[in-house]
């Protein structure tokens, strides 16, 4: 009976932990629906360093329906300044990666300099 009671706690236990990581997962899903850029909470201006791409699911009779974020615009399109420019070959730039690459430098120098205080 003991052992029986012993391995019924361990499996209520194990059930307990695998639906509070289930439901810690859809909660997870159903924030960032909610908080998603044209959301119900969601951003009131549209963030100016998003960049969209067209998904390359095809729907029926090959259509493309849906716009996604597209997460690696300011690394495939970096930001060169004129005299660059110049030098190198026509090379595709985004004047909108100036700004991300100032952000994240900033940020980075910053936690930089936490760390090496700390």
């Amino acid at each position: 009976y003991i052992s029986y009671h012993i391995k019924l706690t361990l499996f209520c236990f194990q059930n307990l932990s695998f639906n509070q990581r289930h439901l810690e997962i859809e909660w997870e899903k159903i924030e960032n629906e909610l908080t998603r850029e044209r959301g119900l909470w969601g951003r009131v201006t549209p963030d100016p360093l998003a960049k969209w791409e067209l998904d390359p699911t095809e729907g029926p009779l090959r259509m493309r329906k849906r716009m996604i974020l597209n997460k690696s615009f300011n690394l495939r399109y970096p930001y060169l300044p004129s005299y660059l420019t110049r030098l190198l070959l026509r090379s595709p730039n985004s004047d909108v990666s100036n700004v991300y690459f100032m952000i994240n430098t900033c940020c980075l120098t910053v936690s930089m300099n936490l760390s090496a205080v700390s």
